[in-house]
């Protein structure tokens, strides 16, 4: 078992503007031999982005053996902005399957109930399909729609917009 539990505050001036972000966190995780399973629970308060209550709620399962494995994730989310936007939920939920070193697939499924941001829609529905061809070749197959937002990998974030339809990524390493 592993129980981590996080309280995080910070403050930034920007362009003369004091930014404030805290947070509580809190996760639980059971790791077996055949099933890990974790739930968390996040609270923040975040002046830059606008929200002055985000609660966000998980849980996530995996059963496996050596070289498979079935995934279940899930995650909920509440915002209170400030001013006079309404309050909005957000949700997640993926499930997929994976050959260690060979493929992994996954269907997602997400949901706003904050239509303002995305015009009219307010579900997305997408597939991945990953295939390490070698040591050197991987292909990366999306197919669906996602909604726009920030993505952030190593450390850089940008916004990326909706997109719905087709993504094709060839990775090769030497």
């Amino acid at each position: 078992y592993t129980t981590t539990a996080n309280l995080t505050g910070a403050w930034s001036t920007f362009f003369g503007n004091t930014f404030r972000f805290r947070e509580l966190f809190a996760e639980h995780r059971f790791d077996g031999q055949v099933v890990d399973a974790g739930v968390f629970a996040d609270w923040a308060e975040d002046d830059f982005s606008g929200d002055k209550n985000r609660w966000a709620v998980g849980l996530s399962t995996e059963i496996h053996s050596d070289a498979h494995s079935v995934f279940v994730d899930g995650e909920w989310q509440r915002i209170d902005p400030e001013g006079t936007e309404a309050n909005f939920s957000n949700a997640f939920l993926q499930t997929g399957y994976s050959r260690a070193g060979i493929l992994s697939a996954a269907l997602r499924f997400q949901w706003t109930t904050r239509p303002s941001i995305f015009g009219d829609r307010t579900q997305w529905l997408g597939g991945t399909l990953n295939v390490q061809a070698n040591d050197n070749h991987s292909v990366f197959v999306f197919a669906g729609a996602r909604p726009p937002g920030l993505v952030c990998s190593g450390g850089f974030c940008f916004f990326a917009p909706e997109f719905e339809g087709l993504e094709l990524r060839l990775l090769t390493t030497f």
